[in-house]
């Protein structure tokens, strides 16, 4: 549990949370979420290895990876530490009974200091998002100018 000395750092990861079903950690932009042909380091085997070191386990560790965020990006990945924690996690990203807020910076001014935009997001057949007026899930964006020419810039769904 968090403050319970036992959650903490992997290498340059932050552990958020750890108990006996999940373990949320920090992952930092350049990061790969699993293990791929580039042979980087990884989230998922960096995590399996402090878990391995944090609770004395010997042998392999099993960690269940139940959603990603893209190399680039930075953020809170949730892992399941035993099955049932996963199958649980998995059933609320499939009904998308999670909230997700992601968060940019992009270079530009826009024309107008600051607004903000309501929409529908509606997931095809093959998982990709579009906007879709009246139908699918509410998703709002708020942006906020800055004087370094650059805009902030909030999706929550």
């Amino acid at each position: 549990m968090r403050g319970s000395g036992r959650c903490g750092r992997l290498r340059d990861v932050q552990v958020l949370h750890c108990d006996n079903h999940v373990l949320a950690v920090y992952k930092p932009g350049g990061l790969s979420v699993q293990a791929d042909a580039s042979g980087d380091a990884d989230l998922l085997t960096l995590a399996k290895a402090w878990l391995a070191r944090a609770f004395d386990k010997p042998g392999a560790v099993w960690l269940g990876l139940v959603h990603r965020l893209d190399r680039p990006a930075r953020g809170v990945v949730v892992l399941g530490r035993t099955s049932k924690g996963a199958a649980r996690l998995s059933a609320q990203f499939r009904a998308r009974s999670s909230h997700k807020t992601y968060r940019v910076v992009v270079v530009g001014a826009p024309p107008t200091p600051a607004g903000q935009r309501t929409d529908w997001l509606q997931t095809d057949e093959r998982g990709a998002r579009r906007v879709a007026p009246g139908q699918g899930q509410e998703s709002s964006l708020d942006r906020k100018s800055t004087r370094l020419n650059s805009s902030h810039i909030t999706i929550s769904y």
